[in-house]
């Protein structure tokens, strides 16, 4: 008796004269399996490095299959490959590099120094001096209208070019136009991390002086960071935190906004909050600026968003509005603050089932107790002028009981209610329940802090509103408003309660949770109230 421990065992019996029963169907397909494997091993690579598994930028992001890449990491690694393909690479090696590159002589300095003799000029740096001779420049300006220069851009080398250049002391005005854009890459390659190092200060006046050290003009180059920041997507590195054209690319998240303020003139700060993927923002979404925009064109809106490109809105900008986008660095955010403890845990927070919301809910708190303001959510559409509204939070609906919603708010800086809501989010903290630290909160929150002894003087840093001024149709009714009236009766139902709506409420909730698989009819109530101040009218919802 033979033991048959596997189906390969089994395919090798004889029953007699005749081939097994088994091998006759499984035989052909072991047969291509074992052909399938020993072609698969032939293209997999023995080091791990190469092993796409393991190696999550050698995974093809539009492959199927296995693959270690969740859909941000689709999309970024996307982003990536798509700014490569834009790189016009030579085939030919430019003319006039390889000479003048071989000669320049690299050294470390522990401080800064100028050395100039009869024919070398020194490169001013912080961390390294470039060397080289007033010949070999001229060899490049010789060679400059015999060669294409091909330029890669990464993700913070908006300011790279101009950071090694404003340092250049002495020299042609040639000089600095060719030569150090040929030799950007090389020197900031050279000096590793100490350069990257000394370029992220933290002020606008030190900006300027590192531009133009020699006391000249620092409007030119000013510009050429402007110029290089509008030619592509500017991104978050954990150097840069804002973006809005005219202001130092390396500020903290702090500076910046108070950068931003200061140079807008704010007639209103609004902030928004967007966490979902870039892809999700929508024309609908556009419109909700749009409306924002149409009432108040002299607010600065700040965008705050861990995903999107920090000038995602630069067509806006380009026509006059102040939109800037901030990914919130939640230890300068939060501090001195009762919730600052959850930049300390944002790594394990951001894994958590609800992480999303429960963060919007955080920042939209903090933004509002650091800076004052107005916060809207992105599908909120603005009906009239918000400059009124002072302290207010508002009813989601209009039925006995119902909770308060953050989806609009007003509130002045150090707001004494905002901090009670800081302060209730720390000690209540539940991350398995969705409303429990928005809505639910705001309840909470607004019951207690009405009832202290103090009444009066707590109804001045708290008014609520009825459910008609920002939320006019509830969250249990929007989806039917989004279908064309089929009738003349439900035609005249929605001209009625579109002219009440217009002329009774601040704002338009579209509800956007339960509605984005929806596109609204053009005739439909909610396509009327969305693009009644339109902007970009032409973007079709």
């Amino acid at each position: 008796m033979v033991e048959v421990k596997g189906i390969e065992d089994a395919l090798l019996l004889k029953i007699g004269s005749r081939v097994s029963p088994l091998r006759e169907g499984w035989g052909p397909w072991f047969d291509a399996k074992s052909d399938f494997l020993r072609r698969d091993k032939m293209f997999k690579s023995n080091m791990e490095l190469l092993n796409p598994l393991n190696n999550p930028l050698l995974q093809d992001p539009d492959g199927a299959g296995v693959t270690g890449l969740t859909r941000g990491d689709k999309l970024i690694q996307k982003g990536l490959l798509n700014e490569f393909k834009k790189v016009p690479f030579l085939l030919k090696k430019p003319l006039g590099i390889e000479d003048s590159v071989q000669n320049l002589n690299l050294r470390s300095k522990s401080k800064s120094e100028v050395v100039e003799d009869d024919e070398t000029t020194m490169i001013k740096k912080s961390t390294s001096v470039l060397n080289f001779k007033t010949k070999e420049t001229e060899n490049v300006e010789g060679s400059r209208s015999e060669m294409k220069r091909a330029e890669r851009r990464t993700l913070d080398d908006n300011t790279s070019n101009l950071s090694f250049s404003g340092n250049i002391l002495g020299g042609s005005e040639d000089l600095r136009k060719t030569t150090v854009t040929n030799l950007s890459l090389t020197s900031n390659r050279s000096v590793g991390i100490e350069q990257k190092t000394a370029a992220s200060e933290n002020s606008v006046d030190s900006f300027n002086s590192n531009l133009n050290p020699s006391g000249g003009s620092k409007n030119e180059d000013a510009n050429t960071v402007i110029k290089s920041e509008l030619s592509g997507e500017v991104y978050a590195n954990g150097k840069r935190w804002g973006y809005f054209p005219g202001l130092h690319p390396r500020l903290s998240f702090s500076k910046f906004m108070e950068a931003f303020f200061r140079k807008g003139k704010c007639s209103t700060r609004v902030f928004m909050v967007w966490n979902s993927p870039p892809w999700a923002f929508s024309v609908r979404h556009q419109r909700g600026l749009e409306s924002l925009l149409h009432h108040h064109p002299d607010a600065c809106v700040v965008v705050l968003s861990e995903t999107v490109e920090l000038n995602s809105f630069a067509a806006f900008v380009k026509d006059g509005f102040k939109v800037a986008v901030a990914m919130p660095n939640l230890d300068e955010l939060l501090k001195d603050t009762p919730t600052h403890i959850f930049a300390s845990v944002w790594y394990e927070w951001r894994k958590t089932q609800f992480y999303s919301t429960h963060y919007s809910e955080l920042v939209r708190l903090a933004a509002l107790y650091k800076y004052g303001g107005i916060y809207l959510d992105s599908d909120i559409i603005v009906l009239r002028p918000l400059s009124s509204l002072n302290n207010t939070v508002g009813f989601e609906d209009q039925l006995a009981g119902s909770s308060l919603n953050g989806a609009v708010m007003s509130f002045r800086m150090h707001s004494p209610f905002i901090k009670e809501c800081l302060a209730e989010f720390y000690s209540s903290y539940d991350d398995t329940r969705l409303r429990w630290n928005g809505a639910d909160l705001l309840t909470r929150v607004a019951r207690n802090f009405l009832r202290k002894e103090n009444n009066s003087a707590n109804k001045v840093e708290l008014n609520l509103q009825p459910s008609i001024i920002f939320f006019p149709i509830s969250l249990n009714n929007i989806t039917r408003y989004f279908a064309a009236p089929a009738t003349e009766t439900e035609r005249t139902e929605q001209d009625e309660l579109f002219h009440k709506i217009k002329n009774k409420s601040f704002t338009f909730h579209y509800w956007n949770s339960v509605t984005s698989a929806l596109v609204p009819e053009s005739e439909s109530l909610v396509a009327r109230l969305i693009n009644h101040h339109c902007i970009r009218c032409s973007d079709v919802l």
